[in-house]
């Protein structure tokens, strides 16, 4: 582990050019992984009965944060992200991909 454990390198917010060719990026891997993680999340919840009467999902914040801690932790560790997948609500049933 340790070519990549905690390798991170941050030089290029020292230089403006740098940042502002970074920042947008930053922004749009940001977004891209909140908004894949909430469909994610209300597509496998709703698959499996979890969602209250109105739809909304109790709790959501703790899954988000438990998803947004493992992606922290898994670029720290320099792995590829560890995210939910939504070929998880194949599972969230008796009998696998079943409707």
């Amino acid at each position: 582990m340790e070519p990549v454990f905690l390798q991170l390198s941050f030089g290029f917010l020292k230089s403006w050019p740098a940042l502002q060719t970074a920042l947008p990026l930053i922004l749009t891997l940001l977004l891209v992984d909140m908004f894949d993680n909430i469909g994610t999340l209300i597509g496998v919840t709703k698959r499996a009965g979890y969602l209250d009467q109105d739809g909304n999902l109790p709790r959501a914040g703790r899954a988000l944060v438990a998803d947004s801690t493992a992606t922290l932790l898994s670029a720290l560790f320099g792995t590829s992200t560890v995210v939910s997948y939504i070929e998880s609500a194949s599972a969230s049933r008796p009998g696998g991909a079943r409707a």
